[in-house]
């Protein structure tokens, strides 16, 4: 079995610990290569030129959105199956797929014999950003905030998202802030969204976006679809409809309206930025996003 391992040079592991890279190269199986790329140019360089059965990727969910987009952008077929070594601060990628192994023993795994996949699609966003969580307004707005100070992980969210929700109760600044409402025009699979403005418009491959809430519960119920969420109401009402979103359940509010769709079309006026994986990007005035190509994701 060959074997690619791409390795996050700047994730927060790897700086910290000089010797991390060396360790898990050491336990790639016979004719396995590792690459840091410190660019996107070589990195889809690599997705072209390689032959590997699998390609481990070492960081986070940044790190395998820009993997996976590489790949997308060079091949249009004849993808590798992908293992994720939770080299990130969240892994929320690699926790919806139930991978809960160590780098090490992940990679372990590949030497030891045929690994075990599960065939998942991630979402696509113009045609050439692929990740599993997409988002706009409140949500990129979030991403900001969260990497603005502090070192990421799951306590820093937790952080931003209490700061976010203790502002939204009593109706502070920084709620108001976040949640502006965005005016643009949605529509899912041709049918338009009611309300001008919107302070999210949200879809999900994978029910978990991080500290156990589950925005979108409904992902796996229809192959080939994604879970479409739009938020319209106050802060308050968001933040009140947490315990719902955390449990994965309904808001039950018509003010957030949800859909099972194959195609999400939102334009605004000016230029919209968003969030995929945990990465925020700038796109045009009118972004699309859909289910990308079915991918095989080792998970043990």
């Amino acid at each position: 079995m060959q074997v690619l391992l791409i390795s996050n040079p700047r994730s927060g592991r790897n700086r910290r610990d000089p010797g991390r890279v060396r360790r898990l190269q050491e336990l790639l199986p016979p004719g396995g290569v590792l690459h840091q790329p410190e660019d996107l140019g070589t990195l889809r360089g690599l997705a072209a030129e390689t032959d590997a059965d699998v390609v481990a990727v070492d960081g986070g969910d940044g790190t395998l959105h820009k993997v996976l987009s590489a790949f997308l952008a060079v091949r249009q077929r004849d993808f590798p199956a992908f293992s994720l070594l939770r080299g990130g601060s969240m892994n929320t990628v690699a926790r919806n797929l139930g991978i809960r192994a160590s780098p090490f023993a992940q990679l372990r795994r590949l030497t030891a014999g045929a690994p075990r996949t599960v065939e998942r699609r991630p979402l696509l966003v113009d045609g050439a950003q692929v990740g599993f969580f997409f988002g706009t307004g409140v949500l990129a707005r979030f991403l900001k905030a969260y990497y603005a100070e502090g070192v990421p992980g799951p306590a820093r969210a937790a952080q931003t998202l209490a700061q976010t929700v203790g502002s939204a109760l009593v109706g502070g600044s920084f709620a108001r802030e976040m949640f502006a409402p965005v005016p643009c025009r949605v529509d899912a699979d041709d049918e338009r969204f009611g309300p001008p403005e919107w302070s999210a418009v949200a879809a999900g491959m994978l029910p978990d976006l991080g500290l156990g809430f589950r925005p979108f519960y409904r992902a796996p119920e229809r192959p080939g679809h994604m879970h479409v969420v739009g938020y319209s109401c106050s802060p308050a009402a968001v933040a009140l409809s947490m315990p719902r979103i955390w449990m994965g359940r309904s808001p039950a509010r018509p003010d957030i309206i949800e859909r099972l769709a194959q195609r999400l079309v939102i334009e605004a006026d000016e230029a919209q930025g968003y969030m995929l994986d945990g990465d925020f990007l700038q796109g045009g005035r009118r972004l699309v996003v859909s289910p990308g190509p079915i991918l095989r994701f080792v998970t043990g």
